[in-house]
């Protein structure tokens, strides 16, 4: 920590530390640990950006952008970034952004400031971080470390047994904190200790836990650390609803508020609360219960809390255990479903996508979390398991692409995009809705991105597959053929763009009725689409139309009918304009001779 401190406190403009060091050593806790120092000395900024993929990158600086109020006029979330970065540079307060967990470089290389004040810290398990900035390595911890930390956190004065327990889990720090809090609360000599953990029957839960580097016994130490919580807390069993359910969300951290709304088991004695502030009359389990629950498991080194106290944090390997144990006792279909109750209940409304981006972003890391617990065939890449919570799992993703579309996230969204069509055809089928929904969207998403040739290649697609499957004149097939209208226009194809729009246009007045909402609103995008080919009084007599239904059915201030509105008077503006300038050039007044 000292070592941090120094190279964070030296002269130098944008510092960049480089904490680097194996599995479960404690990187994030130590940055943890500088961020709540920052805070209570009253930084002007301390923020934590998850740092795994590219677009966690560009998604978290979008979040300090709005902190800050770096591009408040932008609603791309890319500019966004880029506005928080040029912020960094040219800051002159005390700031802290640590980026968790970095897998490459390449990651965040291109978003660290180059100049200004900011201390940046970087953490990660590569090595290759190194090149980032000032490297403060951490590492197992020395014989001398561990008997130190035991002594401390058991009150036991037994040097020998110490170096004992160091030894059976490899003295990693991770399990050292777990072997340190059974210790305490069962009151165990460090000898009794080791009896446990060497006949603990690992084999009996745990299935593939080898292969990612942490020394021997520590998965040992997490397993009887969970175990002997669960038996001896109580909690009718909400301590292991609790650590399975954090197991399968975000590593980044768990909103304690979200967890609030686990669903209660309702055959049991638990007092429960309603949902009903939110048009949801299921039984909850509720905050009370949950953050009882928490400080159990806090006490006990299996969760821990983000320098804010705001969200819960699970290390990746005990969430691992917790995943194959849940997988061997037949429990995982069980932990999904808490799981996706859960985030169902927290999807943001398309209408409050923008006043609530940041919850909801957090919701998307968490969908990103659960789908990979999924368990998949390792020949074919299909999801496997109970087919139900596959296809809840799916329609998650559904919303948080829509989601990251309406935001203009558009990156992470192409990328999210991309990744749940490969696994909705494996999984469903190319013609299954799931896969055409999902293909609808990403065609939305390049389009917002402005890749028209890959959108309208995709909206053809989907179009052909729903006439055949759906039928011609099914809603869903109305709606894809009206959006390749749509980016037929963005592109300039505008013949094709009439054509279609007309098509729809027919098809509702016929199915929906000439009135109907959705018939309006082909009628005003068939007029724009006259008015960018040029053909300006086919595109007035259909604004007018819109307008008077509009204004008869929908009401003269709904939105729909503003916008109809707004785009008649401009047009009209416009044509009279050019009507005066033809007339003034026809006919000038010539002087006298």
């Amino acid at each position: 920590m000292r070592e941090l401190e120094q190279v964070l406190e030296s002269g130098q403009t944008a510092v960049v530390c480089s904490v680097t060091g194996g599995p479960g050593v404690g990187k994030t806790h130590l940055a943890a640990s500088l961020a709540r120092k920052c805070i209570k000395a009253e930084w002007d900024l301390v923020a934590w950006i998850v740092a795994e993929s590219p677009s966690q990158v560009v998604t978290g600086l979008g979040e300090l952008a709005d902190a800050v109020g770096a591009g408040a006029d932008e609603t791309n979330t890319q500019k966004r970034a880029r506005a928080a970065k040029r912020w960094l540079e040219n800051t002159t307060g005390r700031v802290l952004v640590v980026f968790d967990n970095v897998t490459t470089p390449d990651v965040v290389a291109p978003w660290l400031p180059a100049t200004g004040h900011a201390r940046v810290v970087v953490t990660s398990r590569s090595q290759r971080c190194d090149v980032l900035g000032a490297v403060v390595g951490v590492d197992l911890f020395t014989e001398a470390e561990t008997v130190a930390y035991l002594r401390e956190r058991t009150g036991l004065d037994d040097d020998a047994g110490a170096r004992a327990v160091g030894e059976a889990v490899g003295r990693l720090p991770l399990a050292l904190a777990q072997a340190a809090a059974v210790i305490r609360s069962q009151r165990l000599s460090y000898a009794a200790y080791i009896d446990r953990l060497e006949r603990f029957p690992l084999e009996n839960y745990l299935t593939r836990v080898d292969g990612d580097g942490y020394p021997r016994g520590a998965s040992e130490a997490i397993a009887l650390a969970v175990e002997e919580v669960e038996t001896t807390q109580g909690l009718d069993g909400l301590t292991r609803r609790l650590l399975e359910v954090l197991s399968v969300l975000s590593p980044a951290g768990v909103n304690r508020e979200f967890l609030a709304h686990l669903p209660a088991h309702t055959d049991t004695s638990d007092e429960v609360e309603s949902n009903s502030d939110n048009d949801d009359d299921r039984a909850v389990v509720g905050a009370e219960r949950v953050e009882q629950a928490l400080g159990v498991l806090a006490d006990a080194s299996l969760v821990s809390f983000t320098q804010n106290n705001q969200s819960v944090l699970m290390h990746r390997l005990v969430a691992r255990v917790l995943r194959e144990r849940a997988r061997r006792f037949s429990r995982f279909t069980d932990v999904l479903t808490d799981a996706v109750d859960i985030l169902d209940h927290l999807q943001v409304p398309s209408d409050k996508a923008w006043e609530q981006r940041q919850i909801a972003a957090e919701v998307v890391d968490h969908i990103d979390a659960l789908t990979a617990a999924l368990e998949r065939d390792p020949d074919t890449g299909r999801f496997i398991g109970a087919l139900e919570i596959i296809e809840r799992v799916t329609d998650l993703r559904i919303w948080a692409a829509e989601h990251l579309t309406a935001v203009e996230n558009l990156t992470r969204a192409i990328d999210f995009g991309r990744a749940l069509l490969i696994d909705t055809e494996r999984t469903f089928g190319p013609d299954h809705l799931l896969t055409l929904t999902t293909r609808h969207n990403l065609a939305g998403a390049y389009e917002s991105a402005g890749q028209l040739e890959k959108a309208i290649d995709l909206f053809q697609q989907v179009l052909t597959t729903a006439e055949r499957t759906l039928g011609p004149n099914h809603p869903s097939t109305l709606t894809t053929r009206a959006n390749l209208a749509g980016a037929y226009r963005q592109a300039g194809q505008l013949e094709k763009a009439i054509d279609l729009f007309q098509q729809v246009l027919t098809t509702a007045e016929r199915t929906l009725g000439p009135n109907h909402p959705s018939t309006l609103t082909t009628r005003h995008n068939l007029a724009g689409a006259y008015e960018s080919a040029g053909q300006l009084e086919k595109a007035i007599t259909l604004y007018h139309q819109v307008l008077t239904t509009a204004e008869r059915t929908l009401g003269p201030n709904h939105p729909d009918t503003s916008a109809t509105r707004r785009a008649l008077d401009a047009l009209t503006q416009a044509t009279a304009g050019r009507a005066r300038r033809r007339f003034g050039f026809r006919y000038r007044i010539r002087s006298r001779s």
